[in-house]
């Protein structure tokens, strides 16, 4: 069941709205953590989150639209988070060869 096919219903909304809210201050927190400042985390987040709302409404309303079948899956995602994560600040925990000091 997509409950957010239901969000205009009055009982449903309010509560789809705190999910994902919540759900979207999650993924916002996590490119806070990851090092970028708060508005640039806001910006990816958003990008991120809305991307992967995006993909699952396609998916579940238009299924074999999208190019991307269940083998390339990996790749998309690995690529989508690769453009996510572009320009991320350096871990100062990390030392060169991805090995934390």
């Amino acid at each position: 069941m997509n409950i957010r096919a239901a969000g205009g219903h009055e009982l449903v909304a309010p509560a789809l709205r705190r999910v994902q809210a919540r759900r979207l201050a999650y993924t916002i927190g996590l490119f806070e953590a990851v090092g970028f400042p708060h508005a640039e985390a806001v910006r990816r987040g958003t990008l991120g989150f809305t991307a992967f709302v995006g993909h699952s409404e396609m998916v579940a309303r238009l299924p074999g639209v999208l190019p991307i079948d269940d083998g390339d899956l990996d790749a998309y995602v690995t690529s989508v988070l690769d453009l996510l994560l572009h320009g991320r600040p350096a871990d100062p925990k990390v030392s060169a060869g991805g090995r934390h000091a």
